[in-house]
């Protein structure tokens, strides 16, 4: 699984007007049924989510953003989650209500439902020992 965030190059409004056929709409369904994520829009005003997603469901909501004609960017933050770097949450969605909450809880679920021992000693490595969160602690405690 991955921590990514789709940055799109429309506005919510732009987003609400694509004429969708109920074959996109379906499949859009379905990749969002299948994935955890939270809408936001971006400092440039822009819509965009943080999702917790594989590189299947993944790949489908690309081809699903291009046969749109979605232009969009995707960045992986996986590694800056488990190596526990700072991530920018503090977004608002479309209506101007603070999602910055439900951004954390997705990023600190995802860190602590999927760090692994791997990641842990990954982290030890490149940031040293004193890096270490309780969390990272109890990980190691228990292999």
């Amino acid at each position: 699984m991955k921590l990514i965030k789709i940055n799109t190059k429309h506005t919510a409004e732009d987003v609400k007007n694509l004429d969708l056929t109920n074959i996109q709409i379906d499949m859009m369904k379905r990749v969002f049924d299948n994935i955890e994520y939270v809408e936001f829009i971006d400092k440039k005003g822009f819509a965009s989510i943080f999702c917790i997603t594989s590189d299947y469901n993944l790949k489908r909501l690309a081809d699903l953003y291009i046969s749109l004609s979605v232009s969009f960017s995707i960045t992986d933050l996986t590694k800056n989650v488990l190596l526990s770097d700072k991530v920018e949450t503090s977004y608002e969605d479309e209506d101007g209500i603070d999602v910055s909450s439900s951004i954390t809880k997705l990023v600190n679920g995802f860190y602590k439902d999927y760090i692994t021992v791997n990641d842990v000693l990954d982290k030890i490595n490149i940031k040293g020992i004193l890096s270490l969160n309780k969390f990272d602690r109890l990980v190691l405690e228990n292999v």
